[in-house]
């Protein structure tokens, strides 16, 4: 009977801490897994390689078709996971979706299909600040942070471009 109300309470307080979880605390917490590759560009390194990118094309169309939300984006973060145990992705499954939508945090596109579970959410403290786009696969783990001062229109595009493969 002990180890049975020990594992209630044992349950109890892994699923009451997964649903306590920010965004940026479940990327934190794939970070830390063995063979994770967590990478930062900063604003000088975005602007870098997209100063290169228009460089190389020859087309000149690179510039005409870039969406107007790349250029306030401040930071990028990405983590990326691959091979982890199907445990572990439901475990970031349940910690995404137990965000709740608040003044802080909102829901943008919430989608499952096939077993992938895409969700973009969006952050704002004063003025918009972050957007997170979380893929989830039953081995497979991609995070990505965005950060910038988005407005709503920025948030359509980034939408539209986060899943303009999924139509």
């Amino acid at each position: 009977m002990k180890k049975l109300v020990l594992s209630l309470i044992v349950v109890f307080a892994v699923s009451h801490s997964a649903m306590a979880q920010t965004p940026d605390a479940l990327m934190a917490e794939v970070a830390k897994k063995e063979n994770v590759q967590n990478q930062v560009l900063d604003k000088a390194m975005l602007d870098q390689s997209m100063a290169q990118a228009m460089e190389n094309d020859s087309s000149g169309e690179l510039k005409s078709k870039m969406p107007a939300f790349l250029n306030k984006i401040d930071s990028v973060r990405a983590v990326i996971l691959a091979n982890a145990t199907p445990e572990f992705s439901e475990q970031m499954k349940n910690g995404v979706n137990a965000i709740k939508d608040d003044d802080i945090y909102s829901t943008l596109v919430k989608v499952k299909d096939e077993g992938d579970n895409v969700q973009i959410i969006s952050r704002k403290e004063g003025g918009l600040s972050g957007v997170y786009v979380f893929v989830i696969e039953s081995t497979n783990i991609v995070m990505v942070k965005l950060s910038g001062n988005f407005d709503a229109s920025d948030l359509e595009a980034i939408v539209k471009e986060q899943t303009k493969n999924n139509n």
